[in-house]
């Protein structure tokens, strides 16, 4: 992506600029940016001075003086403690607005089955299509198959690994592919097969794209062993989810997530861990209310 005389180029398409960046453009990224997330302190602060703070974003943008703010650095309390780095709600706005506008150009060369910042798409219907997939290369599950598991080290932009699924599926003709983000999977009955990809797959991303396979997460498993894929464990005829995940929330279970938590383990099998989250938030609601009064 590149900005010249005004233009927001992409390859054959182009963008007009000022079009993205018009007050009414960054408004509307606004609203879907802020959708589900007026709770958070930083984009409850922003929205006190909405208007200012879009004219603003505009003015900069316009004059050709926009920089992007410092990245926020945030600890994370996990299972494994790390650190995440999050833009500023302004730069959110306009990342927003860019995505809105190039989605609609980039979208039609996109796969079927790449699953990330799709509409329509995500970590659900990339589980469902993975679970097409199962049924189709084992004969519902009659024939052996098996499953490799790909991660691209330090890499996700959508965009630029479209090259990657263009190659997976015109050059290596495979049938059974899903990529989400720097996760893909392809699934077949032949384990030699799979091995020749993981060569074809390594010499693309280093000569083409200047990327790596993560060395410790390249794995050929038998689909009937179960496939850990986008959070969910996909074994025949059913889904559970994965260990980390039942950890994690079971951790952190709250009444801020807890509608959230259930929404996710309705897609799976969880009559267990569905009693252990609402068990864990009827006693986080009894010691808010057991504090409130103390206090």
């Amino acid at each position: 992506m590149r900005i010249t005389d005004g233009v927001l180029s992409g390859g054959r398409h182009s963008s007009d600029f000022y079009d993205v960046i018009s007050l009414e453009h960054l408004l509307c990224a606004w609203r879907k940016f802020s959708k589900g997330k007026r709770t958070d302190s930083e984009v409850a602060k922003f929205e006190l001075c909405l208007e200012e703070n879009l004219f603003s974003l505009h003015e900069r943008l316009a004059q050709g003086v926009w920089t992007n703010d410092p990245y926020r650095r945030q600890p994370v309390a996990d299972l494994k403690p790390r650190v995440i780095h999050i833009p500023s709600v302004r730069d959110r706005v306009l990342f927003q607005a860019v995505y809105q506008a190039l989605y609609q150009i980039f979208d039609k060369t996109f796969i079927h089955d790449s699953y990330a910042s799709g509409k329509c798409k995500g970590t659900h219907t990339g589980v469902n299509r993975f679970e097409t997939f199962a049924q189709k290369v084992s004969a519902n599950h009659t024939k052996p198959a098996f499953v490799l598991k790909c991660d691209i080290k330090k890499f996700f932009a959508n965009i630029y690994l479209n090259e990657l699924d263009q190659f997976v599926k015109h050059k290596l003709k495979v049938r059974y592919y899903i990529r989400y983000c720097d996760d893909f999977v392809i699934l077949d009955n032949s384990h030699k097969q799979l091995l020749s990809h993981i060569s074809a797959l390594r010499a693309f991303l280093n000569e083409k794209l200047l990327l790596e396979l993560h060395p410790s997460k390249v794995t050929i498993r038998k689909l009937h062993q179960g496939t850990d894929f986008l959070g969910y464990v996909s074994l025949p005829h059913y889904r559970v989810l994965r260990t980390k995940t039942k950890q994690r929330m079971l951790a952190r279970v709250s009444e801020k997530n807890v509608a959230s938590y259930l929404g996710m383990l309705s897609h799976c099998c969880s009559h267990n861990l569905t009693k252990k989250i609402l068990a864990g938030y009827t006693k986080a609601v009894q010691h808010h209310a057991i504090h409130t009064i103390y206090y």
